[in-house]
């Protein structure tokens, strides 16, 4: 199912699945780690992340899966991808800190 192929109900209640399911992956991570509730709704309320949620969640469920599954599929999605761009964001910085104390007059210095 594409995005153009919906009517204005199926529009809307992708909607209501994308917001609900995008706020139960920031309650999570929220409720487990702690992270701020706000900056993981920014986060995740952009139109890059509400596309991928969208997309995962019609995927899943046009491949048989129910509404309930087909969300938690789409929330893991979500999740992952975030925990991923963060460690690849910590590494990248932690490189930089490694670089930085190997210079002369560095951070190490």
């Amino acid at each position: 199912m594409e995005f153009n192929t919906l009517t204005e109900s199926e529009v809307a209640e992708l909607g209501e699945a994308v917001g609900d399911i995008i706020a139960c992956a920031a309650h999570a991570l929220h409720a487990t780690h702690g992270h701020d509730i706000d900056a993981l709704l920014r986060t995740f309320t952009r139109p890059a992340c509400t596309n991928a949620v969208a997309v995962n969640y019609l995927h899943a469920l046009e491949q048989g899966r129910r509404n309930g599954a087909a969300a938690a599929d789409a929330a893991v999605m979500l999740i992952r991808a975030w925990a991923d761009a963060r460690l690849e964001t910590k590494a990248l910085l932690d490189a930089r800190r490694r670089t930085k104390k190997d210079i002369p007059g560095g951070a190490g210095a």
